[in-house]
């Protein structure tokens, strides 16, 4: 039950009464039960309905059951076109969605949400893997291309099994770590210390007249772990999902009621908090709604029927419940808003529980949508027409070659009515093996029976309809690269019919992903809002961060990157590494148009369509790491490098007149020394001759006068 209903908590609202005399502020309960069951016998999706007959007719050719049409002694092939056309696209249609690593991601509103942004895309996309979310997609595809539409439901599973734990030995520090865990909550605790020769004595849990070591003291606890809330997706069966007639789309304005019908027990009601006394009263299972014959055909595949349920009256009593989500006023404001109601029997005879909600909690896909309507086509819808015409062809062609091998015979008799006697050995004609003869009493008396055969004629019908099937789905062998036959034709006719499929496959995962996969993560993200959740930590951008969803915003624009929309995936890393070779002709024409942000993104669009999920893993991302600055261009570094000589060479020649001049100042002063030499010189000369001349005027006196 808790796989199929949603947890209304272990005490729920008491159902709203309305007291005698007294005027009741919205509508009574069997007011809305009455409109509930109004809605639930409008609704699309019951049992016997074209809508049901359509979708169990192509459940019955998917699987290739039976036409009902057999004949005894004829062929009763079954052609599976309806299966090869699903199967054949369920492998590109999962690739281009999980191939990558995202599914989605939120939309930022401005710079300084981008953070949150990306770590609420971690966590839905963490959500997706962990919970399963493979298969659920799988089956939600699948679903929509065998029975029109896939409906998926995301809510918040309290429920779970607490555990018990036992843990022995444990030291008082370690029994303070373990219940510092909010999940673990403390059962017993048996103190002991230990004995001589190994033994454990145990303590009184007062220590009342014991002494004892603190640290010697060791502890057997028995602790249970409670169940923690998280978010479930469920794949809801087609049949036993309901909308208003009406309903363009579950985001759509028309929709107002939606509603999963489920059979459970009294046992697992009572467990989700509905009053025993209530659950117990309640009827019984009738044919109406195990009748749904889309259950019994899947069934059938394993020897199960759903029909064989015990007939219990304990609270193993199986009984039917309607999980309804409706637009209703019961507050009496003229405005219509959505309520949760339980209500239980084939046609919710009675509400259990009703409390108000923002909205349900499904999504919904399908392949080709039909306009203004919310059920449209699967690929069985579109190829069931084709699947029975080959049926046929093949039955008539087999039948052919079966009387053309083994022929019906003519066996002449003589005489008449139920005298007449055989010219024939009629057991050894009808027990024939190979190489065994026929005893004829008569000659001529055993001939073939001449029939017209058109085999011929069958063969050429099965390629008019391979054609129109292709039209339809868009799916062949050659364009889905699994036919070898196919490398001999014209390479561009080959391309173009390849290219061609590609852009089918793309269309159908483009309708899902703006449609069921674009719900789903808007579902996991308010899920998350408004239900208490623990801080979690998670991987983003190849670092572990912490992630509080109470922090987010309200709402956030939701992106699905659908992989590979187009082409191949070596296509796709052809395109992105001539994408990296223009980028190198860019940089290098224009320095700083392409920086270290774009190569990485490049880098990692290419590792990512190689198959790889984590691009960190082969180089650092340049927003998470300081990078070293690149080298200089060897261009710039030679054209510095002859600057620099040049500058030296002009410094030379600079220091080269500068000595020359300092030389030429040298030389000048050199030759004003020797002038000032040669005039002191010249002046101590004269000097000289004017002390000698002085000195001869001297003694020339002194002779004279000694005369």
């Amino acid at each position: 039950m808790g796989e199929q209903l949603a947890d209304f908590g272990s005490n729920p609202p008491p159902l709203m009464k309305q007291e005698p005399g007294e005027e009741a502020p919205m509508k009574s309960d069997r007011d809305f039960l009455g409109l509930i069951r109004k809605e639930i016998d409008s609704a699309l999706g019951w049992a016997g309905t074209r809508l049901a007959e359509a979708r169990r007719m192509n459940l019955n050719e998917y699987f290739g059951n039976t036409r009902g049409d057999e004949r005894e002694g004829r062929s009763q092939v079954i052609c599976r076109d309806t299966f090869e056309q699903v199967e054949m696209l369920m492998p590109p249609l999962m690739e281009i969605f999980t191939a990558g690593s995202e599914i989605g991601r939120y939309i930022p509103e401005g710079p300084e949400d981008e953070e949150a942004a990306a770590q609420a895309t971690a966590v839905a996309n963490y959500v997706l893997r962990s919970e399963d979310g493979f298969m659920a997609l799988y089956t939600f595809f699948k679903d929509a291309l065998i029975q029109k539409n896939g409906i998926l439901k995301v809510f918040w599973d309290e429920g779970g099994v607490a555990t018990r734990e036992t843990y022995d030995g444990k030291t008082f520090q370690e029994l303070d770590v373990l219940l510092s865990n909010s999940d673990l909550e403390l059962l017993e605790a048996t103190p002991w210390v230990p004995g001589e020769g190994g033994e454990q004595t145990e303590l009184d849990p007062a220590g009342a007249g014991t002494e004892f070591d603190p640290t010697q003291v060791f502890y057997d606890v028995v602790l249970r772990r409670l169940p923690q809330g998280r978010i479930r997706l469920e794949n809801i069966p087609p049949e036993e999902f309901i909308i208003n007639r009406d309903a363009r789309g579950l985001s759509h304005r028309t929709c107002r009621f939606v509603g999963h019908r489920v059979r459970t027990t009294v046992s697992e009601l009572i467990e989700i908090g509905v009053d025993p006394s209530t659950a117990r009263r309640l009827p019984s299972a009738n044919s109406v709604f195990t009748s749904d014959q889309d259950a019994i055909i899947r069934a059938s595949q394993d020897d199960g029927n759903p029909l064989l349920f015990s007939h219990r009256t304990d609270t193993e009593k199986i009984v039917v419940v309607s999980e309804c989500y409706i637009l209703a006023d019961r507050d009496g404001d003229g405005v219509s808003e959505w309520w949760k109601a339980l209500v239980a029997g084939d046609y919710g005879q009675q509400l259990l529980h009703s409390e108000p909600c923002d909205g349900h909690p499904f999504a919904a896909v399908t392949p080709i949508p039909i306009p203004h309507r919310f059920y449209g086509l699967g690929l069985a819808d579109i190829t069931a027409d084709i699947q029975n015409i080959n049926t046929t062809l093949w039955r008539q062609f087999l039948d052919a070659n079966y009387l053309a091998v083994d022929p019906s015979y003519i066996v002449l008799s003589e005489g008449e009515g139920e005298n007449s006697t055989p010219m024939v050995n009629l057991n050894q004609l009808v027990s024939t093996s190979p190489g065994s003869y026929v005893e004829e009493f008569k000659p001529g008396a055993l001939r073939p029976l001449e029939r017209s055969s058109n085999a011929k004629d069958i063969l050429p019908a099965f390629d008019v309809h391979s054609a129109m099937k292709e039209r339809r789905t868009g799916l062949s062998p050659e364009s889905m690269g699994i036919q070898p036959e196919a490398i001999s034709k014209h390479v561009y006719g080959a391309m173009i019919q390849t290219s061609a499929a590609a852009q089918r496959v793309g269309l159908y995962a483009r309708i899902f992903a703006d449609t069921g996969v674009k719900d789903i993560f808007r579902l996991i993200y308010k899920t998350y809002l408004k239900n208490p959740t623990q801080k979690m930590t998670v991987r983003l951008r190849g670092d572990w961060v912490q992630v509080d969803p109470s922090s987010w915003k309200d709402n956030w624009d939701v992106q699905i990157t659908v992989g590979l929309g187009h082409g191949s995936r070596m296509e796709k890393v052809a395109n992105l590494q001539a994408v990296g070779q223009m980028q190198q002709v860019i940089g290098g024409a224009f320095p700083g148009m392409v920086g270290p942000d774009h190569a990485f993104n490049t880098f990692a669009e290419t590792v990512e369509a190689m198959g790889f999920k984590d691009a960190t893993k082969f180089v650092l991302d340049p927003a998470a790491t300081e990078l070293p600055p690149p080298p200089p261009d060897p261009a710039e570094v030679a054209l510095e490098k002859q600057v620099q000589i040049e500058a030296m060479k002009i410094e030379v020649q600079r220091q080269k007149v500068e000595v020359d001049r300092y030389k030429a100042q040298i030389d000048a002063k050199a030759k004003e020394l020797e002038h000032e030499r040669e005039m002191k010189k010249l002046e101590v000369e004269g000097k000289k001759i004017e002390y000698d001349s002085k000195q001869f005027d001297i003694n020339k006196a002194a002779s004279g006068g000694a005369r």
